[in-house]
């Protein structure tokens, strides 16, 4: 699919089309970004990359869901390509980037968890260096049905026990954590040296632990039916040393 001409201002900025390829090419003329970076119309990502634009606008249709794009077939060096939350004009934040600097290497990113009815713009821009074609490819990825608990932390830790308590990533009602203490491990595919599966508060005691040894502890909320999330961490801690009884 071909796009005729460029997209130069965030106001005329095209719909993206996820799933199907778009093609164009930049072209000198005005853009929404300020050459000389005066406020507020610059690029929150970056003081550098605010030249020959090419603006496209998303809106997210689903909480939590994010977005891949790949931005290919340069034909000249020191692109980017920015996601923010507004128009120039708006003081927008910035959502995701990346840049080739002096290579014409594809451009990749993706974007964190968006939020539903905000409309996301996505604009390729330069650094000084001329026009452009690329060919822009992007995909939604659906939020996850079982979301990622958050925010682990430990109190009241002692030589052996640890209370561990964290934020549930949606309305699930159970949770599982895996631990090893003194090196890092991969919950996927190694065996941990301590389990708990199937809590149903987001807390936990951790009774047993070796003195002055760092603990490295992942968890995951379990939305029943086999829908579990990913694996969050590690969290580490260490564990007090002993205390000698002379």
């Amino acid at each position: 699919f071909s796009l005729g001409f460029s997209q130069a201002d965030c106001a005329s900025a095209l719909t993206l089309t996820p799933g199907t390829p778009q093609a164009g090419a930049t072209t000198t003329g005005v853009g929404s970004f300020s050459d000389s970076n005066t406020a507020p119309e610059v690029n929150p990502c970056s003081s550098s990359y605010n030249d020959l634009e090419y603006w496209f606008k998303y809106t997210a249709s689903e909480d939590g869901e994010t977005l891949d794009i790949t931005v290919s077939d340069f034909t000249n060096t020191y692109y980017g390509i920015f996601v923010i939350d507004n128009c120039p004009d708006s003081t927008p934040a910035c959502i995701a980037q990346d840049t080739n600097g002096s290579s014409s290497a594809d451009l990749t990113l993706t974007t964190p968890a968006l939020t539903a009815g905000i409309v996301y713009y996505i604009v390729l821009s330069d650094w000084i260096q001329g026009p452009t074609a690329f060919t822009m490819n992007s995909t939604v990825i659906p939020a996850p049905t079982c979301p990622d608990p958050s925010g682990m932390a430990a109190t009241g830790v002692t030589s052996t026990t640890a209370d561990l308590t964290w934020a549930a990533g949606g309305t699930e009602g159970l949770w599982n954590i895996v631990w090893n203490g003194g090196a890092d491990f991969d919950p996927l595919v190694d065996t941990p040296e301590g389990t708990a599966t199937g809590l149903t508060s987001a807390m936990y005691n951790a009774t047993g632990l070796t003195a002055a040894t760092t603990y490295y502890i992942y968890y995951q909320a379990d939305c029943t039916g086999g829908d579990t999330s990913e694996w969050v961490g590690p969290f580490v801690g260490t564990t007090l040393c002993a205390i000698e009884t002379p």
